[in-house]
């Protein structure tokens, strides 16, 4: 019976062990790790915000910066709203410091090709971890939103840019516009998670 305690003992011990060098991306982030990882993203969709307002300012109301620069406000409200929901304070709004302004269009547009890409790899990266069902239904949608920015910005340095704001251009800008207008999923899931955290009484 001795040997068999000893033994359980030491089981136990070493599972702990293990336990406590398993990979970071297997565990689900801390407190501490998700209010960083929003302020990360929403320090970035500022910066893109920004990015963008700089450029209609400089050229002008053209797309498809025009219509952009409205998605990332919703992105931005987006991030906002997870703050609330796991009682973070949000950050200052700082992007206007990171705003550049070349000599031309086309090289606006390569900026905000550069911008996308930056962002996806940002989310791609965060969602590997395991997240939170509502952290990960946010991030998606703010993704797959940028993942259409992207295509946009491609097709305007192709040449491809299509003309006007609403109902008019083409129909990549449109697919994007359909796509930004659901970016937290399901309300309800968000106001649960938002009730779940209000009861446990956690001020994080």
């Amino acid at each position: 019976m001795k040997k068999y305690l000893t033994s359980t003992l030491l089981s136990g011990i070493a599972f702990v062990a293990i336990a406590s060098f398993a990979p970071v991306s297997a565990l689900e982030p801390s407190d501490v790790e998700l209010k960083e990882m929003f302020t990360v993203l929403i320090n970035d969709e500022y910066k893109a915000q920004a990015e963008y307002e700089a450029l209609i300012a400089e050229f002008g109301v053209v797309n498809p910066f025009a219509r952009i620069v409205k998605a990332e406000a919703r992105h931005i409200d987006a991030l906002e709203t997870l703050f609330e929901v796991y009682g973070f304070d949000v950050p200052a709004d700082k992007g206007d410091a990171y705003a550049v302004v070349p000599n031309t269009l086309e090289e606006a547009y390569a900026i905000g090709v550069k911008a996308e890409i930056a962002n996806i790899d940002l989310y791609e990266d965060y969602l590997k971890l395991d997240l939170p069902e509502d952290v990960e239904r946010v991030f998606t949608n703010l993704m797959r939103a940028s993942e259409n920015h992207l295509r946009a910005f491609e097709n305007a340095v192709d040449g491809n840019v299509g003309v006007g704001i609403g109902s008019r251009g083409n129909s990549e800008m449109r697919q994007t516009r359909t796509e930004d207008c659901d970016l937290t999923g399901e309300p309800q899931a968000l106001n649960q998670s938002r009730q779940t955290n209000q009861r446990k009484g956690s001020n994080f």
